[in-house]
């Protein structure tokens, strides 16, 4: 397997955090300040929330005032940034079968501390339900790390698998132990008390000694002044150990999720951790965890639980006197000050505190403040930020950190990177992704081949150069597969601007992977998660890999591999399937093209196997869709095997929109005579076939027998009857015969051509129905017929005269209007060909053709940027003609329906 990646990022695939002791490139940041002003500005995340813990999003900057080192700084900008994913725009929404990193908010990281060494054994319990309630409350994009602090304890990487993180969070209990008591001393030993005898204060000695059962003579005083002694120096040292232990655990935490480059919030769960007074040492290292807090981009929140609540829980322990609440107090307050968080005591079930940092993480603004010309880089200054208005809370940060050049930020590589944006576990979107997977069987057959697709980016016009990375681990988060690597990649459509695609395979046994890949181009970076189920598809005695779909296809030839590509720009759309098995050979597939997985079939095409080896074959189609609007279809795969049915697959993919139909302002422009506008005709429409029966029915040969001249009547009789009875050879004969120096041949020369037509010689028979015209110009008939043998010939040219002549001298005849309509479609004559269609259409509404071209041609206009009359009108005519289709029986009502279902909801 593929192992091109470093080490460090294969450790990291496994482990993540490692019990949060990360080392590495820093992660590059998901939401990278950008400021909207010309002065040198740096960034300050400052939370503002009300008195139920609301966040308020509507302050401004002139609302805010910031002071570092004690000096009014002057607030740039003022954004409001929501952490919370609302709806997902239409346009951001995954296409079926693709991830992509369009839909993600980024997300929040949420640290769970749980502080073991200062919880008691059994403590824990009393949250456990409020945290699951939590954490049931994230939003998908949210990804939650537990740490736990203390000897032996779990810690899980930042993930999205809520029941991983609520199984260690049961197993967490809490590791502080009581320390011994005696029942000789009638008063509690509190906290104050036991640091106050440390300390040798003889005053508090004494008071236990007078409370001591056993102090009833010198020796049994000397007794209780040993134990109490003892006693308090055992409480202080139970206080102590484990508060420093958690400052250790802490600032290690800190320190790893500093190469984290987004914004965190750490959740500390902890009984207090205890400060006594004169302790300036513990004070100072709870402030440095405030600055390590500041360089990690993260917040931290306590949640004190009330030792009280515990005791209550733990079978009837002394209950501990208030003065231990405050000195616990007061060790997490200098922390959660200092890092902008708060502190939340926790006296009944937990969950009105955690629904209180839930509103509090919705949102924070991102300040820009001027940069201080007094502050070096990398020098720490006091800061306190103010708010001018009333009831309202600011968390901010009491030290400011003026950032420090980064000298090897412009030189790190795009493939760094994209590497490094693999170890971010938020989704990274400043790059657009979408990406893909196909399963294929292979020449291994304990592995199958897997095709991974990506769309790099949008609207390329021309190569670039990407740096792409990827992973791909198993159920168990091992790494089974990697790959770094910069190439240029090319658009996905020539001509169109379109996003740049990577291809890459693996060979993998069946089962459940992830595959998270990141991507790097210029100072753009994305990333995506995209699970993956390596199987073939069950098809019976067969064996089905997926089905692709792709187009635009370069190639003229119909490609013998898959390609994909979603979206399809040039009228045609690639299929693409393989079957395995002794009777792969012997199957057929019938691609069909739907609205959806269950909507009868607008496109169809029926393609043979393709033998590949003797138990593999292939299924390859160019499937045409240029009469299709512009929207989401699906691809459906019918395979067949000796006229059974074995498997149907599907595959989503859609139609791009013209220029013409963009999502931008609409300006509708009348169509002109003279605007140029092609308009669709199938070859079918230009060779209507000639209908001899017609030409000899008494109405239509009546007009044509009385011309002729009763020497020649013998001779056209016979050809009739010669016609009739399909003895065309004969007929024509007889037809030659009847025409005679100084008669009117008329006639005679009119049901020639009918014979020449009757037997397929179209050029031939238009040229006798051209000569028929020097005595017959009066006989709209010839005109009718000589039209149709010149389209079916394409003569065009000749066409045009000869109709448009008709026209002019039988204006209320339809026949002609048809005929024009198809000419002038042909020539891009667009608005010439839909009146003719019209006035042909005015008369013959049974016209099932027609009427399918009247609707085509309203529904081609429209995606040009025109119409006919307005929008209204002409979705009113469509529908008038797709109703006289239904009526007609038209066998093409599906596709019909699809262009007055677009013209309707353009027209809105």
């Amino acid at each position: 397997m593929n192992r091109q990646l470093p080490a460090r990022l294969g450790r990291f695939a496994i482990v993540v955090l490692g019990a949060l002791s990360v080392s590495g490139q820093p992660a590059l940041s998901q939401e990278t300040p950008r400021f909207r002003s010309g002065v040198d500005v740096v960034p300050i995340d400052v939370a503002v929330v009300d008195s139920e813990g609301r966040p308020v999003p509507d302050l401004l900057a002139p609302d805010f005032k910031v002071f570092i080192n004690g000096v009014s700084r002057r607030v740039v900008t003022a954004d409001w940034i929501s952490f919370v994913a609302g709806p997902p725009r239409p346009d951001t929404i995954a296409a079926e079968g693709y991830s992509s990193n369009q839909q993600a908010s980024g997300g929040r990281l949420i640290v769970l501390a749980f502080d073991q060494p200062n919880i008691r054994f059994g403590g824990g319990r009393v949250i456990k339900e409020a945290i699951d309630h939590f954490l049931d409350r994230l939003s998908a994009s949210d990804r939650v790390a537990l740490i736990g602090l203390g000897r032996g304890a779990r810690s899980i990487p930042f993930t999205a698998d809520r029941n991983r993180i609520k199984q260690a969070v049961a197993g967490l209990n809490g590791q502080l132990q009581a320390g011994s008591t005696t029942p000789i001393f009638r008063v509690a030993l509190s906290l104050e008390s036991a640091r106050e005898i440390t300390r040798g204060n003889t005053t508090m000695i004494e008071m236990f000694i007078e409370n001591c059962t056993e102090a009833t003579d010198p020796k049994g005083r000397e007794f209780c002044e040993a134990e109490i002694i003892r006693m308090a120096h055992e409480a202080v040292q139970n206080a102590t150990e484990p508060r420093d232990s958690t400052i250790r655990g802490l600032s290690d935490a800190l320190s790893s999720l500093r190469s984290i480059n987004a914004p965190k919030s750490l959740v500390l769960v902890t009984e207090g951790l205890a400060m006594f007074d004169g302790e300036e040492e513990v004070r100072s290292q709870l402030t440095a965890l405030g600055s390590l807090a500041a360089a990690a981009r993260t917040s931290i929140y306590a949640l004190r639980l009330d030792d009280r609540r515990i005791d209550v829980a733990s079978a009837g322990r002394q209950i501990s006197p208030a003065s231990d609440a405050q000195i616990r107090t007061d060790g997490l307050e200098a922390l959660t000050t200092g890092s902008r968080g708060a502190l939340f005591t926790v006296t009944s079930t937990g969950d009105a505190a955690f629904a209180r940092i839930e509103s509090e993480l919705s949102g924070s603004y991102l300040l820009g403040v001027e940069t201080p010309p007094d502050i070096g880089p990398g020098q720490s200054s006091p800061l306190r930020v103010e708010v001018a208005r009333n009831g309202v809370t600011v968390r901010a940060r009491t030290q400011f950190t003026t950032p420090a050049a980064d000298a090897g930020a412009s030189a790190r590589s795009t493939q760094v990177a994209a590497v490094t944006a693999l170890t971010t576990p938020v989704t990274l979107s400043d790059l657009p992704l979408r990406v893909i997977s196909f399963n294929f069987q292979g020449s291994d057959p304990s592995t199958l081949q897997l095709l991974i697709h990506a769309d790099v980016g949008q609207a390329y016009s021309a190569p670039q150069s990407v740096a792409v990375a990827y992973i791909i681990t198993d159920d168990a988060g091992r790494m089974i597969e990697s790959q770094a690597v910069t190439s240029r990649l090319q658009p996905g459509s020539t001509g169109v601007p379109s996003p740049l695609v990577f291809s890459a395979g693996a060979a993998l046994p069946p089962g459940n992977y992830l595959l998270k890949l990141a991507a790097a181009e210029g100072d753009k970076i994305g990333s995506v998660e995209h699970p993956i189920k390596v199987s073939l598809v069950d098809g019976g005695g067969l064996q089905l890999s997926d089905l692709t779909v792709g187009g635009p296809v370069q190639s003229g030839t119909t490609p013998l591999r898959p390609s994909v590509g979603y979206t399809v720009h040039f009228g045609v759309v690639h299929a693409y399937l393989e079957a395995y098995g002794t009777a792969a050979s012997t199957a057929s597939v019938k691609y069909e093209v739907a609205r959806d997985e269950q909507s009868p079939a607008l496109v169809s095409e029926v393609v043979a196997a393709r033998a590949v080896g003797q138990s593999r074959a292939l299924f390859s189609k160019m499937v045409p869709i240029s009469a299709l609007p512009p929207g989401r279809y699906h691809l459906r795969a019918l395979v067949d095997v000796g006229g059974a049915r074995v498997g149907t697959l599907s595959r989503a993919f859609e139609i791009a929109k013209p220029d013409a139909a963009t999502d931008a302002p609409r300006t509708d422009v009348v169509l002109r005579s003279g605007t140029e506008l092609f308009l669709p005709i199938d070859a079918a429409d230009l060779r209507v076939p000639f209908q001899v029966a017609e030409a000899l029915r008494s109405e239509v040969l009546q007009p044509f027998a009385a011309r002729v001249p009763a020497a020649a009547k013998a001779s056209f009789e016979e050809g009739v009857g010669h016609l009739r009875s399909g003895d065309y050879i004969s007929a024509e004969a007889s037809f030659k015969r009847a025409i005679q120096p100084g008669l009117d041949f008329t006639a005679a020369v009119t049901y020639l051509a009918v014979t020449f037509a009757a037997s397929g010689h179209d050029a031939e028979a238009a040229s006798a129905w051209q000569t028929a015209l020097v005595g017959g110009g009066h006989l709209p008939q010839v005109y009718v017929w000589l039209g149709d043998a010149l389209l079916r010939i394409r003569e065009f040219a000749r066409a045009r005269p000869a109709l448009e002549e008709a026209l002019r001298r039988w204006p209320s005849d339809a026949r002609f209007a048809r005929p024009l309509a198809l000419l002038n479609a042909t020539t891009g004559k667009g608005y010439e060909a839909m009146q003719r269609l019209q006035q042909y259409l005015a008369a013959r509404d049974d016209d099932a053709g027609a009427l399918y071209l009247g609707v085509q041609w309203i529904y081609e206009i429209h995606l040009s940027g025109a119409t006919i009359r307005d929008r209204a009108a002409d979705v009113e005519l469509a529908r008038t003609y797709a109703d006289a289709y239904l009526r007609a029986n038209g066998p093409k009502q599906p596709i019909l329906n699809q262009w007055v279902d677009y013209l309707v909801k353009s027209a809105r």
